[in-house]
């Protein structure tokens, strides 16, 4: 499959290609068979109609289109890993020329993972090392003497405890390195970010018995209206997870499958029997490897 590459700003790039006559014709086939399957003419039992008489009723432009998305979702996975292209997200495909006979040429926009440009990640991190240690020393220190003082302040405890702060301190680390970073951030990342956030909200409040639709009356805000306040911190995020996944390719860390089966095997008490049953278990498998990468990541710039 001939393609062709053009590369555009905000990390998009614009694909074109053709796919054959000989290809077209067999989509064709199978839109006229899909049709004459769900299509019931007078004289007729349902699916039994001639395609003949099926494509008239319809209208042979109609089933044209129709052979023309069949024929397209069989070439764009094609066309895109020949090119070799990341893509992320739907693409909005156009067709350039549609006519049966003839090759079907189309092109079409999508988002791609962009280009990540790391600082010198590796100084940083050793620049910092030294005062987390401190922070992080000190702080024990601290919270043993107030245990000693007050076993039941339990919160404050959970809040200060050193676990919390390696985290912020992380965190600190991981901004400092995205700070630095050069990344053309797609607009589609940054969407599926506020989206997750908004997810993230709403099964925190359902966990306490809120409603979703009460929370919103109650702010008197929308839905869009939440996602929008969302934007600094979804740029944010999906900054991070973009610099992690970088230094864990440079860095050839990659978590092995028995890794992610046993974090898998920790993750599922966390839901219900009937919940067990309707998990994505690819969706959860690409989430626990990614947990198990950043916290390789971490590790690794905390031994610098």
């Amino acid at each position: 499959m001939a393609v062709t590459i053009k590369h555009l700003p905000h990390s998009e790039v614009e694909v074109a290609g053709e796919v054959s006559a000989q290809d077209l014709e067999g989509a064709w086939e199978k839109a006229v068979k899909e049709a004459v399957a769900e299509t019931e003419l007078p004289g007729f039992r349902k699916g039994k109609a001639p395609g003949e008489m099926v494509t008239r009723k319809i209208g042979e432009d109609r089933l044209l289109h129709r052979a023309a998305e069949f024929a397209l979702g069989q070439a764009w996975p094609k066309a895109i890993e020949e090119a070799g292209v990341q893509a992320i997200g739907l693409p909005d495909i156009q067709i350039l020329k549609l006519a049966r006979g003839n090759p079907l040429e189309w092109k079409a926009r999508v988002a791609v993972l962009p280009e990540v440009v790391l600082p010198a990640y590796q100084d940083i991190a050793r620049g910092m090392r030294a005062p987390l240690e401190k922070v992080l020393t000190g702080r024990a220190g601290f919270l043993e003497k107030s245990m000693e003082k007050d076993g039941k302040n339990e919160n404050k405890t959970e809040k200060d405890s050193p676990e919390r702060i390696k985290e912020k301190q992380r965190l600190t680390l991981l901004e400092a390195i995205a700070t630095q970073s050069s990344i053309e951030l797609p607009a589609v990342l940054k969407e599926a970010e506020k989206i997750k956030m908004a997810q993230e909200l709403r099964a925190g409040l359902e966990a306490i018995g809120l409603k979703w639709e009460d929370y919103l009356a109650h702010i008197k805000k929308n839905e869009q209206e939440i996602l929008d306040g969302f934007d600094g911190e979804a740029d944010k995020r999906a900054r991070f997870g973009l610099v992690l996944r970088e230094i864990a390719k440079r860095e050839h860390i990659d978590p092995s499958p028995q890794e992610v089966e046993e974090r898998v095997r920790q993750m599922l008490p966390a839901y219900a029997p009937e919940e067990q049953k309707h998990l994505d278990k690819n969706r959860l498998e690409s989430y626990a490897y990614g947990i198990i990468r950043n916290g390789k990541v971490f590790e690794l710039l905390e031994s610098l």
